[in-house]
């Protein structure tokens, strides 16, 4: 008998790009339950320190440099996903400096052990990582491997990203790298198999919409090449 598995109901309907599927939130915002209910720092927390930026901002304690919460970001709908750029930073954070969003934080070697030791930025940083996979219409199957499919609302939100030369492509090279780094490495990898299947069937086409190139940096972001 083949194990079961659950998808994860975690973006958006194919009917309404607004409408957020209420699982997936109702899971995502118990994560919150010792914040503030406006979300704001508790009374007594500790102040925000260089190194702990990004630590506070997954554990929805503090906002990003535009005063957006974790939770604010991922219940933004597609289209302001889509047309607003310096919030990917945040979701998916790099030991490198952001040659776009200069106020973005870094990873440093404290922040990395962080989100490897404590179950709840390992969740919330999952979150992160359902909210766009809806984004692009895909979905994640919850088995052992994880398995990243193509949703059936896919032909909908493909138009977004799935064309020559696109920046999505670039914040998917982001989201790799950071799942491999901060400790969501079987979750990187089945968005690569996902990622390069997709590339594989448009391969075959007279004007394909991922370019040889961008599947390169997609292998390495992943593989750590």
């Amino acid at each position: 008998m083949e194990p079961r598995t659950r998808v994860s109901q975690c973006g958006l309907s194919p009917q309404d790009s607004r409408e957020v599927l209420p699982a997936f939130f109702i899971e995502f915002r118990e994560l919150f339950l010792s914040a503030t209910p406006n979300g704001r720092l508790a009374k007594g927390a500790p102040p925000l320190t260089p190194n702990s930026g990004i630590v506070d901002f997954y554990t929805g304690t503090s906002p990003d440099h535009r005063g957006r919460y974790l939770r604010e970001i991922l219940d933004s709908p597609d289209g302001e996903l889509e047309r607003v750029h310096d919030y990917i930073q945040w979701l998916f954070p790099l030991a490198e400096r952001s040659g776009f969003n200069v106020n973005a934080p870094m990873l440093d070697g404290q922040t990395i052990r962080e989100f490897h030791s404590r179950p709840d930025l390992q969740r919330n940083l999952r979150a992160s990582f359902l909210r766009m996979l809806a984004f692009y219409g895909l979905e994640i199957i919850e088995s052992h491997p994880p398995l990243v499919r193509r949703a059936p609302f896919f032909k909908d939100r493909a138009g977004n990203w799935l064309k020559p030369s696109n920046h999505n492509h670039l914040r998917v090279t982001r989201i790799l790298k950071s799942l491999r780094i901060l400790g969501l490495e079987r979750e990187a990898t089945a968005f690569f198999d996902c990622l390069a299947d997709i590339y594989n069937e448009q391969a075959t086409q007279s004007t394909p919409c991922i370019s040889g190139e961008t599947f390169r940096f997609w292998q390495s972001a992943v593989h750590d090449e």
